[in-house]
């Protein structure tokens, strides 16, 4: 599921634990619990077509840039987009999941 090497066990308790905390917060101000929503589902329901060979990542963030004019983004000395960047366009994604965007 995850690259190997680049996801560590602290790094993935720290999201688990945040995760749950968001989850219980949401469950306590609007009094549903949350709709978990997988990367790959999230990504169809924008209809965003991720082409076998391209990194996902490189895709979800042209796609952010694309969609969205206040999506800046800035590439490092190499031409690749800033750390973090992948992170911010991933959770637009995820966010606009739960709206029909068609």
């Amino acid at each position: 599921m995850f690259s190997g090497g680049k996801t560590t066990a602290r790094t993935m308790s720290s999201l688990q634990r945040f995760n749950g905390m968001i989850s219980l917060l949401v469950l306590q101000v609007f009094g549903d619990p949350p709709t978990m929503v997988g990367s790959r589902t999230a990504r169809a329901r924008c209809g965003i077509k991720v082409p076998k060979g391209t990194k996902a990542k490189k895709v979800i963030v042209e796609w952010a840039d694309n969609y969205f004019d206040s999506f800046n983004v800035e590439l490092t000395r190499h031409g690749n987009p800033k750390p973090g960047t992948d992170d911010e366009a991933d959770a637009i994604v995820v966010a606009l999941s739960h709206f029909d965007l068609r």
